[in-house]
């Protein structure tokens, strides 16, 4: 009787494991299609009949897995902010912090380079103010990387390594000294400086900022 009731559980367990990957696959799928028709139709110009249509599916079938298409691009940015979390929480090992905050830079630049239509639908002008607070808000993990990088600055700080005592300030010019670098180089503005190479541009101009800012 015990050994039957075992293998209904583990039958069970077994069917709902497969049904969350299902689900999760589907939810995928729908994300990457999504993210196709954003950066082709633009944000506001893309429908759930679209992502449907996109599919191969009725409209509804998305709603079972998402509940509006704004919800579909909260995950869809969540993915991206997870992305670059990853790549920056090994930094948190290296011990001299000026280092880390180097090297902090670097990874975000070079992160850009590798994503630069997906960096750029994440700050598109087609979404609100309002909504990306509410996005920061809402989720954590949506500034983690920022906040592993103010840590990092307020290390540098007690250290007397930068000059700045405004951590605030501080973490804030550097995050957006990296956001305006790395948009500029992404969507081609960077040719204002009349440079052969604006990667070099933007990587050099990264270490004037940091010497500035040094002690």
């Amino acid at each position: 009787m015990y050994f039957c009731y075992n293998q209904a559980n583990h039958f069970i367990m077994g069917l709902n494991f497969r049904k969350e990957m299902e689900k999760q696959k589907m939810r995928m799928s729908i994300l990457q299609a999504t993210k196709e028709l954003f950066l082709k139709k633009g944000i506001i110009a893309t429908s759930v009949r679209d992502i449907a249509k996109q599919m191969h599916y009725t409209h509804g079938t998305i709603y079972l897995y998402f509940k509006d298409k704004d919800d579909i691009f909260y995950n869809i940015i969540q993915n991206v902010f997870k992305d670059l979390e990853e790549e920056i929480k090994p930094l948190m090992s290296i011990s001299d912090p000026l280092q880390r905050l180097v090297k902090m830079g670097k990874v975000y630049v070079n992160f850009v380079r590798k994503n630069p239509e997906l960096y750029n639908l994440t700050f598109s002008n087609e979404i609100p103010p309002t909504a990306l607070v509410d996005l920061y808000k809402k989720d954590r993990e949506f500034h983690l990387s920022f906040f592993m990088m103010k840590e990092t600055m307020q290390e540098c700080i007690d250290l007397n390594l930068v000059r700045c005592v405004n951590i605030e300030n501080l973490s804030i010019l550097y995050w957006g000294v990296l956001h305006g670098l790395v948009t500029l180089e992404s969507t081609n503005h960077s040719v204002i400086a009349k440079v052969a190479d604006v990667k070099s541009l933007t990587d050099s101009s990264l270490s004037v900022f940091i010497e500035l800012i040094k002690s």
